[in-house]
Parts: C-alpha cells; structure tokens; sequence
C-alpha cells in the first residue's frame, strides 16, 4: 500500500476511535444524568467550549493530515483532539469511581490526579503547532530549542504532578495522590511551578516565533499567517487569563479562556497550512496589536496617575473623586499619540517595506507643497526605477504622461480613484513591488497625481493649440501663394493683354483698330471680372455675405457633382463663426467627394444650445484618416474657433463628422472677423 494511502487510514482510524471515545463520554453523561449525577457529567455549562475545541481541532487536524500526510500539524491537531478526550475520560472515570461508587482505590485516585493536570499537553500541542505552522518546520536552531524546551517542562510538570503531594481541587479535595513522594516534596513542588510557567512562556515564546516568521516572509508568504497571526495576537493575555483563573479558583473563566483560544487556532493554522489568503486581515491584525497595547498603556497610566494622586492627597474626603478625574484626564491627553506612535511601530515591524514606502511618499509631498516630480517619487517610494505615473485624458480615452505626451497604461498598475473615476495611475514593476504596497502608494499620492493629471492635461491642450496655429501659419501662407498665383496667372494677364491692345490700337491710330481693341477689350475685361469674381468666392462668397449660412451652403449643392441635401435651422450667426461653418461644410463635402467615393451627402447646420452643430454625412467607403491633410486642418479650424469635433468612419460604412462651434449673438454678416 502507498505511504499516502497508509496515512489516510490512519487518519480515518484516528477520527474513528475519537469520535467513538465522543460518543462514549455523550452516553457516560446520559447515564450520570439518569441517575441523579448530573452535576458530575463533562459536557455541560462552560465545558461545551472543550467540546467544540474538541471538535475544531479534530476536524482541521483529519483534514490536513488527509491533504497533507506529510505534515506534522495535521497529526498535532489530531493528537490535541485526542488529549481534550482524554482528559474528558479520565474526569468521567474519576468522578464515577470517587464520587458515585466511592471507590477509594488507588486507580481511582490516580484519576483524579491526572485529570487535574490533563491541561498540560493541550498547551505543549499548541505550543508545537505555532513552531511549526506554515511550513512544518521551526524557523531556526533557536526556536527549535525553544520547542524541545517546552515539551521537556510539559513532561516535568506531569511527572512532577504524578509523584506530587499537592491538594487536588473540589470535589477530591480529600483524596490523596496513591504515587506521592513526600519526601521530595520540598524539591518537587517548587519544579512543578517552575515547569508550569515555563510551559506558559514556551507558548508565548511560539506566538512570538509565529509573528516573527511573519515580519521576515515575503508579501505572497505573509497573507497565508495573517490568519494565524491574527489569533495569536491576544495569546499572552489568554494565558495570563488562565493561569490567574487557575490560581483562584475560577474554572469557568479558565475553560473559556483555555477552550476558547484552541477552538479558534486549529482553524486559523489550518487555513494558514494550506495557504489560503485573506488580504484584509493584515489591516484587522495592525488595528488590533495598537489598540491592544494601547488600552493597556491607557489603562496602566490611568492606574499610575491615580494611585499618585490618592497617595498625594492623602485623606482628604474629595481625594477619590479627584484623583479618578486626574487618571481619566492623563489617559485621555496620551491616548492620541500613543495611538499614533504605536501604529508607526507596528507597522514598521510588521510590514517594513510598506511602511517605508508610504513614508517616502508621505514625505516627499510635505517637502514640496508647490508641486514634486511624482515619477523620481514614486521610484524613491517604491524602490523601483521604472515607476511612473500615467494620467487620463478625457478627451481622448487614453493615458498621457505629466508632460502631455501619450502613453501605454502598464500592464500592472495601480489606479488611483478620485470622486470615482480613476484620474491616474501607477505603474510598477511586480517583480519587485508588492501590490498593496503599490496601492497604498498610490493612494497617498492620489491628489497630486490628480493635480498633475489637470496640469498634464492643460500641457497637451497647449501643444495641440501651438501646432494647430502652426499649420494654420502655414496653410494661410500656401493660400496667399495660391492666391498670388491665381491673380498673376488669371486677372493680372487679362489685365495686360487689354492694355497692351489698347496700347498698340492708340499708336496704330486707325479707327478700325480701335474699336476692334475696344470691343475685345470689353470681352477680356469681363472676362478678368468673373475670374476676380470665382476668386473672391473662394475667399469668402458672396451669398454667404448676402443670403447667410442657408444661401451659401444651397448654392455649395448645386455646384457639387454628388447630391447634396442641406437642412439649415439656426438664426443668423456671427461672420466668423458663418465663415468657419462654410468652410467646414466645403472641406467635408470635397472630402467625400474626392476620397470617399460618395454617392449622396447629407449636410445639416443646426441651434444646439449656446452653440452651432455642423453635422456632415455620406454613404461612401468610410476608413477616413483624422490625420490627414484635409481634416487635420478642419480640426485646426475647429480647435481655434474653440469648438469640438467628433468624427466616425468604419470601413466600408460611410463617415459621420460632427461638430459643435459656439455661437455668440447674432450680426449682419458685411465680412469676416
């Protein structure tokens, strides 16, 4: 049979004969019960707390043994289910022979004495268990020692017991210890105590091994103890607890205290052996540790101050109330910086990078409250020097860096939320930054990342004016030269041809000539005219300075090619913002025209609030470039009259372009502002 398969029926062996030896104690305390016994019987009162550690460390213990034989914590669960039973059995048996039978015998006796000290092994298993947890092995030769320590008390405290002539507690108060060595009573007695509190300082010294195992594991390592860690926190005052309840005789409070804490760690080193993470126990585990330590510092100088106070004022008959307002005010004026210098302890120990981290960044925005290069910041911060910050545009969809140039948005980053919406975010390096490191980062620098991001914004805002007035100098120099050129090569030739004809007619003095010159000249001249004419349109037409908005786009349709429908409803509109709309409309239909092989135009200039919408649409290929020539200078136009744009273009689609332009109140339109 496989080793696994062997280890697997011994765990269903284990559970089989613990469960058995449940059911045996369950039936034991019916029959106590039915025979006028029932104050003896186990499982009841505070006792259901053993009950339930029982069952808790049982169920995790076959569990992990049954995933992981090879682990000793599943079998040390399994063997602390088994000594809670065991002590549950020698108690029954005791108080069945004393107490019902009275039987004086020396095995009945012997019982009671054992049951009395059967809390030992619990606190040894668990002891084990936090050495050993997550990995099955100690952190070191010194914790190791400090284990084998802990078991060797545990068995001194037994045998020391065994032999002992301590009194038992009630109800054997009167029985006597059958394997008493009174004459090594002086040297047994002071042992047993030393033995006892060694066990307790071994349990403690295993809390401590567990949280220091947590301080030196690595992010993804350390999520998996926060379980544990958590649990163990309050251990030193659990054992404080008991020891004090055993000395005064309080079981109750004792088995609360004893029972309660091994309910809650089988389950807690369970979750922890089998690496299940919880990422917000960290943050519960840091709160508690401060304000643990906290009440307790609070509570120790209220009790300081008062006692002083009480012994200053002596006997004086208001001394009472005095001194408790005195004590009450010193906790209240410490409890705040205590509070904070604790959370910076803690957090340094439990989480040294992180704690740097937000250091650095908490520093690094005090020193420069006018403004702090985020990205040498946050690779200070994050001990990674390809940390940056990229920002949203709005505008356009996508990440720019603080200068406004685009950027990719990082594969792992961090996001940092403001009023919901991320604004930014940091990307990192996870090879080298944990994740909650990054966040906490990033939320430390949320607001300058978000002041960043508005600056980031205004920069590209900037360079897109400065290169669309650019082009704007350079598209209105290429139509002066154009237009220099249509004048010499079209009007100004006219204009020379008439006059050198007239001239020659006036030299030739012959009056044919002359009126022949005259009546070509009249045909060259009014030829020149509807050439200026055609010129000046171009500039800025006629019927857009006589019939408006309306006219000129009408007549741009009767002149093109393709179809043209025009929807005008607008009132009149200032010249400039006329002239711009005119001259958006003529560059999207030539567009269409020439590049989208459209079969029919759509054309609409519509009031849309404070504003103007011009909505240009055809029916042909689609695919439209935003950047070129054409509709980067439509949107250079666009940019300055201060409007937006929006164009869609799918392949094979058609293209929709729309833009809004503001519209101030209406004026004549004689020109262009």
């Amino acid at each position: 049979m496989a080793p696994t398969a062997v280890s697997r029926t011994a765990v269903v062996v284990v559970l089989g004969l613990e469960v058995a030896t449940f059911v045996a104690l369950v039936a034991s305390d019916v029959h106590l019960a039915t025979s006028g016994h029932a104050e003896l019987r186990q499982l009841h009162g505070a006792t259901w707390v053993v009950t339930a550690a029982i069952g808790s460390a049982a169920a995790t213990g076959g569990f992990l043994a049954w995933a992981r034989p090879a682990h000793p914590v599943g079998w040390l669960f399994l063997a602390l289910a088994a000594s809670l039973l065991l002590s549950g059995v020698i108690d029954e048996y005791a108080a069945a022979r004393l107490l019902v039978a009275h039987d004086p015998s020396g095995r009945a006796r012997l019982a009671a004495v054992a049951g009395d000290v059967s809390f030992a092994p619990w606190l040894v298993l668990v002891a084990l268990v936090l050495h050993l947890t997550p990995t099955g092995h100690t952190l070191g030769p010194r914790w190791r020692a400090l284990a084998r320590h802990t078991v060797a008390a545990g068995a001194v405290y037994l045998a020391c017991s065994l032999v002992g002539t301590r009194q038992l507690e009630a109800p054997y108060r009167a029985v006597e210890n059958p394997w008493a060595l009174p004459s090594l009573a002086p040297v047994l007695d002071p042992l047993r105590v030393v033995a006892i509190l060694a066990v307790g300082v071994g349990l403690i010294g295993a809390a401590a091994s567990l949280l220091v195992r947590f301080r030196r594991s690595s992010a993804d390592e350390r999520r998996p103890l926060l379980w544990l860690a958590l649990v163990v926190v309050p251990l030193p005052l659990f054992v404080v607890v008991s020891f004090a309840s055993s000395m005064t005789g309080h079981d109750s409070v004792l088995i609360w205290a004893t029972g309660g804490f091994i309910v809650l760690v089988p389950a807690a080193a369970g979750l922890s052996v089998l690496r299940f993470q919880l990422y917000e126990v960290e943050r519960v585990l840091t709160r508690a540790v401060v304000y643990g330590i906290l009440s307790a510092l609070v509570v120790l100088v209220y009790a300081a101050v008062v006692l002083l106070a009480t012994r200053g004022l002596g006997t004086w008959s208001g001394s009472g109330e005095l001194a408790a307002t005195l004590g009450a005010t010193a906790a209240a004026l410490v409890a705040l910086p205590l509070r904070d210098w604790l959370q910076d302890q803690v957090a340094r120990r439990f989480d040294r990078q992180r704690h740097r981290a937000e250091r650095v960044a908490r520093e690094g925005l005090a020193a420069a409250p006018t403004g702090v290069d985020l990205d040498a910041l946050l690779a200070r911060a994050l001990a990674d020097p390809t940390a940056h910050a990229v920002f949203a545009d709005e505008e356009s969809g996508g990440w720019i860096r603080a200068d406004g140039r685009p950027a990719e948005a990082g594969a792992t980053a961090a996001d940092a939320v403001r009023h919901g919406r991320a604004v930014a975010r940091v990307v990192y390096d996870p090879a080298t930054v944990d994740e909650r490191t990054a966040r906490a980062v990033t939320s430390i620098v949320a607001g300058e990342l978000d002041n960043v991001r508005l600056r980031a914004e205004l920069a590209r805002r900037l360079e897109e004016v400065s290169a669309s007035r650019h082009r704007l100098l350079e598209a209105q120099h290429e139509e002066r030269r154009r237009i220099g050129r249509d004048l010499h090569d079209g009007a100004q030739q006219s204009l020379l041809a008439i006059a050198f004809e007239l001239r020659a007619a006036e030299l030739n003095g012959d009056p044919d000539r002359m009126r022949s010159a005259l009546a070509g000249g009249v045909v060259s001249v009014g030829k020149a005219v509807r050439e200026l004419r055609a010129l000046a349109d171009g500039l800025l037409p006629s019927t857009l300075a006589d019939g408006g908005v309306e006219a000129a786009l009408e007549e741009l349709a009767r002149h093109s090619p393709v179809p043209v429908s025009v929807s005008v409803r607008t009132p009149p509109l200032q010249p400039a913002v006329a002239f711009t709309v005119w001259m958006i409309a003529c560059e999207a239909v030539v567009n269409a025209r020439r590049h989208a092989s459209a079969t029919a135009i759509e054309l609409s200039v519509e009031a849309s609030g404070d504003g103007v919408v011009v909505a240009v649409g055809d029916d042909g290929c689609g695919g439209a470039d935003p950047e070129g020539l054409g509709l980067r200078g439509l949107r250079d136009r666009v940019a300055t009259a201060a409007g937006t744009w929006d164009l869609r273009s799918p392949a094979g689609g058609g293209t929709r372009l729309r833009v809004w332009l503001p519209a101030g109140p209406a004026a004549p339109l004689d020109g262009v502002a």
